[in-house]
């Protein structure tokens, strides 16, 4: 009789000892998914930011100052007349309200004398800073002004 009712502990201990390992197998590759989905995130941010950025850069080397280039593109210009701000929502699109914004773009403008201006162009995320660009033209060089 001690024998029949080894036979099910037995089962039932080695059914227990599968799910333990099946639920410790789960628990690493849940674990590599969340990695991986991280990374494929920040990676997206990064490729929007850069885009947004030269995009940006391209504009900022393009127009006289920073308030034709608020008229063009919309933002918000401070009060110093050297600062832009632009907001874009979680996919990236262009954003008027700040309660919608995912990301943040600062374009801070300097003179680095008489030919040449420079920007600072930072975009912001909800982790902080995820990229940061300078920007400079030659005022003399550009057409027409010669």
């Amino acid at each position: 009789m001690k024998n029949g009712n080894s036979r099910p502990a037995l089962f039932l201990t080695e059914m227990i000892v599968a799910i333990l390992i099946f639920a410790l197998c789960m628990g690493v590759c849940g674990g590599m998914f969340v990695r991986a989905f991280t990374a494929s995130s920040k990676s997206t941010n990064l490729n929007n930011a850069v885009f947004i950025a030269e995009s940006l850069a391209e504009s900022f080397r393009s127009h006289d100052d920073l308030q034709e280039m608020a008229e063009k593109l919309g933002g918000f210009l401070g009060d110093d007349m050297q600062t832009l701000t632009l907001y874009y929502d979680k996919g990236w699109g262009y954003s008027e309200h700040l309660r919608d914004a995912g990301f943040a773009v600062t374009i801070t403008a300097a003179s680095g004398g008489d030919a040449i201006r420079t920007a600072d162009i930072s975009v912001y995320g909800g982790t902080g800073l995820i990229l940061e660009l300078k920007s400079s033209k030659n005022i003399l060089l550009e057409a027409g002004k010669r």
